[in-house]
């Protein structure tokens, strides 16, 4: 079983959003600073699945607004 890969989900939701990267970091909880963090490909601490959930249901909320 092979392991999502969250922040490769994550940016792709957010460019086909085209929302900010201080409104993703809203939108899961986190400062921006944390946010940079956990996008930063060369920290060991990643994205992770509820970081994931969140910004899904958000992206859900606005297709659904649409």
């Amino acid at each position: 079983n092979k392991k999502m890969d969250y922040r490769k989900e994550i940016n792709k939701m957010i460019s086909e959003l085209g929302i900010t990267r201080k409104k993703t970091a809203e939108i899961m909880g986190m400062s921006y600073d944390y946010y940079k963090q956990k996008s930063s490909e060369k920290r060991p601490e990643k994205f992770t699945e509820k970081n994931y959930q969140d910004l899904l249901s958000y992206y859900k909320k606005v297709i659904n607004f649409v």
